[in-house]
C-alpha cells in the first residue's frame, strides 16, 4: 500500500528524467555562419507525409551500399509550406551525376542560421522540431529574414540549418 502511494511520484520522476535525457529542457541558441558546399543525393517526397522519410532514407541507404559510398550523412531539406516538398537523402564526399535511382545536386555555400539538438532516438526529431522551429521563426522575424528551406542533418546531433535571405519589405 505504501509503495502504491509513491507510484505516481516515481512515474513523474521517470518522465522528467526521460525528458532531461532527450534534451527537452536544453536552451536553443542560433548561430549565423557559412555552411557548404554540400553534394546531395536524394529523392523527393510529398511534404505532407512525413512518415515517408524513414522509408525513403532506408531505400537510399540500400542504393548507396550498392555503389560503396562511405562517409555519408543523412539530410532532409524541408521547403516552405507553399511548396509541399521534402528532399530526403545523404550528403556525400564527391559530386555524383550518374545514379539513375537518385537525384543529385550541389547545395552551394551560403550563410545559414545554425542550431543543434541532441540525437537520442527517432523521437528526437519530433522534440527537436518543436523546440527549434519557434526559435528559428523568432530569429528570422527579429532580423527581417525571409522564410527559406530548412536543412536537417544527422551527425552526432541533429543539426538544423536555414539559409539566410533578407526580406524585401
Amino acid at each position: 500500500m505504501f509503495l502504491l502511494a509513491f507510484l505516481p511520484i516515481l512515474i513523474i520522476i521517470g518522465i522528467i528524467a526521460y525528458l532531461v535525457y532527450m534534451g527537452a529542457f536544453l536552451p536553443i541558441t542560433i548561430e549565423e555562419k557559412q555552411m557548404g558546399p554540400f553534394h546531395f543525393l536524394y529523392k523527393e517526397i510529398n511534404g505532407k507525409d512525413y512518415s515517408l522519410i524513414g522509408k525513403t532514407t532506408t531505400e537510399i541507404t540500400n542504393i548507396l551500399k550498392q555503389y560503396n559510398f562511405s562517409n555519408q550523412k543523412p539530410l532532409q531539406v524541408f521547403y516552405p509550406d507553399t511548396e509541399n516538398k521534402v528532399e530526403v537523402g545523404f550528403l556525400v564526399d564527391e559530386k555524383v551525376n550518374d545514379l539513375k535511382e537518385l537525384k543529385s545536386k550541389t547545395i552551394p555555400q551560403c550563410q545559414c542560421l545554425i542550431t543543434s539538438f541532441p540525437w537520442r532516438n527517432s523521437l528526437s526529431f519530433i522534440l527537436g522540431f518543436s523546440k527549434v522551429d519557434p526559435v528559428l521563426n523568432n530569429h528570422r522575424k527579429s532580423n527581417n529574414y525571409k522564410k527559406t528551406e530548412v536543412m536537417v542533418m544527422l551527425d552526432d546531433s541533429i543539426v538544423y540549418m536555414q539559409r539566410i535571405e533578407s526580406s524585401n519589405y
